[in-house]
């Protein structure tokens, strides 16, 4: 994630059938359970701390078809970008193909 400065994961949830976003700040607090670090959860994957830890936050994100007029994505970008939620570009004909994610400083 900070390689690539992403402050939110995607995560499909095969169960749902629909996207998630998953925040930095949410990880980070999965991996500092009770205000110290815990060594053995860097292990977990994500599917696995969803799971475990109720209080994980799963922002619906908004996701649009390559198509799909910009107009769409302005409606709530100032929310998104209080967020920082990407809106993410999924393929038209498969919902679990993830094509690429859209950030506010990508539209600016």
């Amino acid at each position: 994630m900070l390689i690539n400065s992403f402050t939110s994961v995607p995560y499909f949830n095969e169960d749902k059938q629909e996207w998630f976003v998953v925040a930095d700040v949410d990880i980070a607090r999965y991996l500092r359970r009770n205000g110290k670090y815990d060594q053995d959860r860097l292990n977990d994957t994500l599917e696995y701390a969803l799971k475990e830890d109720a209080e994980f936050a799963k922002h619906q994100p908004l996701i649009l078809e390559p198509d799909s007029p910009l107009t769409d994505i302005s409606t709530d970008l100032w929310q998104r970008h209080k967020h920082h939620l990407p809106v993410l570009i999924r393929h038209p004909k498969d919902k679990q193909h993830l094509l690429g994610i859209l950030t506010a400083s990508d539209l600016m």
